[in-house]
């Protein structure tokens, strides 16, 4: 296995619920869970998290990643939200309508993928027994998780749930 990249897997909403459910009580606590949410339930990578405004019923995306796998346009993305919380999605645009969430202070702005990634899993190390406890179970599987995971969450309910057609 030495020098074989281990393979990244999604996680299932009913982890990703119970991993929103286990973070702290504290402002700060919120404001992860707020961040975690909507990549949750919108697809997103993290750090468009600083390029999102709510647009009617969808969430607008102004970020374009360009890599050499291939772009993502901006975009309006819809809401799916996990089966076990119906209305999340809906729940989420209306806190960022009215701002009643702040997302976290290191998610700010000027930030790159990775280092909001970074501090999104770093959260989660020090804050969720449980989120430690899913990377131990998935590191026995050879593979890991992370902030990314929660995006393949999306596209899977995408596919799955929603019947979404992946193209």
């Amino acid at each position: 296995l030495e020098g074989k990249k281990k393979k990244r897997k999604r996680l299932k909403d009913d982890e990703i619920l119970f991993l929103l459910d286990d973070l702290p009580k504290t402002e700060v606590g919120q404001s992860w869970k707020f961040a975690i949410s909507l990549c949750f339930c919108f697809g997103l990578r993290a750090v468009e998290l600083n390029y999102m405004k709510p647009k009617e019923d969808q969430l607008h995306i102004s970020y374009k990643k360009v890599s050499a796998n291939g772009n993502t346009d901006k975009r309006d993305i819809d809401g799916l939200s996990p089966a076990a919380a119906p209305e999340l999605a809906a729940q989420l645009l209306m806190e960022l309508k009215t701002k009643s969430t702040e997302l976290p202070e290191s998610v700010g702005k000027g930030k790159n993928d990775s280092e909001v990634g970074r501090a999104m899993v770093q959260y989660l190390k020090r804050n969720s027994k449980f989120w430690n406890k899913l990377k131990e179970q998935y590191a026995e599987e050879g593979a890991v998780i992370g902030s990314y995971s929660l995006r393949h969450a999306f596209a899977y309910r995408g596919i799955f749930l929603y019947e979404m057609n992946p193209d």
